[in-house]
């Protein structure tokens, strides 16, 4: 690494932020036009009619699973069905994780990040502690800058 690569990176963040700058003006140019209100506007139009679609078909399969409860007709109409799904519900989440690990540890995935924090301050002889180095790049590199901020660095590798 040299200086050239952070006038590099400092250019192209200088670009970046102009780049930015251009489009946020372009946004509120394009907000102040009737196409934008009237996009705007259907957008609008368009959520509130999701919603009631939603509403309405909530209602339906209310209605269908009641009249199911009491008559047990499966097709109630065209169009509408009731499907039967399989559920399970574990009552006991303990044996369940006991039972997964002796018979089937496939099944079993560990949370790395949960288990990182949880032993962290253990010593455990399956786990081996080390030290990472991260990079670190400053957000403010303008002294790397062009003073004009238009062209880019005279070296680039």
């Amino acid at each position: 690494m040299n200086k050239s690569d952070l006038e590099l990176l400092a250019y192209n963040r200088q670009k970046l932020s102009r780049i930015k700058a251009t489009e946020k003006t372009l946004q509120e140019a394009l907000e102040q036009t009737e196409e934008y209100r009237k996009l705007q506007e259907f957008k609008s139009l368009t959520k509130i009619m999701a919603d009631e679609v939603g509403r309405v078909e909530e209602l339906i399969r209310s209605i269908a699973y009641e009249q199911f409860v009491s008559d047990q007709n499966k097709n109630p109409c065209d169009g509408i069905k009731i499907k039967e799904f399989s559920t399970i519900t574990i009552t006991d989440e303990n044996a369940a994780k006991r039972w997964a690990t002796e018979n089937a540890p496939s099944i079993v995935t560990l949370n790395k990040s949960k288990f990182n924090s949880a032993v962290k301050a253990l010593e455990l002889p399956f786990v081996e502690k080390g030290i990472e180095y991260k990079v670190q790049i400053a957000s403010d590199l303008s002294i790397y800058e062009n003073p004009e901020g238009s062209s880019s660095p005279t070296t680039e590798e």
